[in-house]
């Protein structure tokens, strides 16, 4: 959860170079390549993370949320991205309003992805797996990743 986000970031800063001169192939889909592999890395351990925090039988509706807060998110940035760079409705099609906005757009997208990687990395600790022994395994929780601000009475396995 703290490398995805940050190959995300750059990324994203790789994306703010494009200009007039960009090719598809050779300029815009390397970086949208690496953008979806930092996404890609990303969803895996979010999910993990997401459904160790509730108990086993709260699994569906921890999924449901994360899926909703997903959408949520990716709505809200779609809808307030452009509010944040100031771009109105007129600079879409002048391309000298268009591009300063749009380098803007991916500069503000690689300081949230890059503050993603770093808060994943301060608050998301994984937990060691448990002993094999009896003991050991009613004391342990239900998966490997427990977020300390959904979770945080979720305490490390011992050794």
């Amino acid at each position: 959860m703290t490398v995805g986000p940050l190959v995300s970031a750059v990324a994203a800063l790789w994306l703010s170079g494009l200009d007039e001169g960009a090719t598809y192939v050779g300029d815009v889909l390397p970086r949208v390549g690496l953008f979806g592999l930092g996404l890609s890395i990303t969803v895996a351990p979010l999910t993990a993370t997401v459904l160790a925090a509730a108990p086993d039988r709260h699994a569906g509706i921890a999924s449901g949320v994360n899926n909703a807060v997903a959408r949520v998110a990716g709505l809200l940035a779609v809808a307030a991205l452009p509010l944040v760079v100031g771009l109105d409705g007129a600079a879409y099609a002048d391309p000298d309003l268009l591009q300063p906005a749009y380098r803007e757009a991916m500069l503000v997208c690689a300081g949230l992805l890059a503050a993603g990687g770093v808060l994943a990395f301060l608050l998301v600790r994984r937990i060691p797996a448990p002993d094999e022994s009896p003991a050991a395994e009613a004391h342990a929780p239900p998966h490997p990743y427990s977020c300390q601000v959904c979770a945080p009475d979720v305490a490390p396995a011992r050794r």
